[in-house]
């Protein structure tokens, strides 16, 4: 069930599946290759090659993080419900947009992360604009 394409900085294609995951397609054999820890429920992605940091979104359980010769992070975002947006913002920091809120996850100096979750509230919202 592909739902969207991505080309990575390389020029490498990958596919986003809702039914399977996260897949790359493989120049040297010329097949996809499954290339995320998540199985199914793919819903977006973004590759910081500068940082080498590669972020999958599953739709509704939360964001994993994976970087060479490093175990991968999970961010448990399972409260926004139903994720479908990622954004890789110039400071290596990610958005993503869910069903209820959104989540702004900043890199640290020490190599951790600080996640903010900004949910759309009627004291937060214009005057006339209705909450999502």
């Amino acid at each position: 069930d592909p739902r969207s394409f991505h080309v990575d900085d390389q020029g490498k294609l990958w596919v986003i599946d809702f039914e399977d995951g996260f897949f790359r397609f493989d120049d040297a054999t010329g097949d996809f290759a499954r290339q995320s820890p998540i199985r199914d429920k793919g819903s977006a992605m973004a590759i910081d090659s500068r940082r080498s940091r590669s972020w999958f979104l599953h739709y509704t359980r939360g964001l994993h993080l994976e970087r060479p010769n490093a175990s991968g992070h999970f961010f448990d975002l399972g409260q926004l419900e139903y994720m479908r947006a990622l954004l890789l913002d110039r400071d290596g920091s990610v958005w993503v947009g869910g069903w209820n809120a959104l989540v702004h996850i900043e890199p640290r100096a020490d190599g951790s992360f600080e996640k903010t979750v900004l949910e759309a509230t009627s004291d937060r919202l214009a005057q006339g604009v209705k909450p999502l």
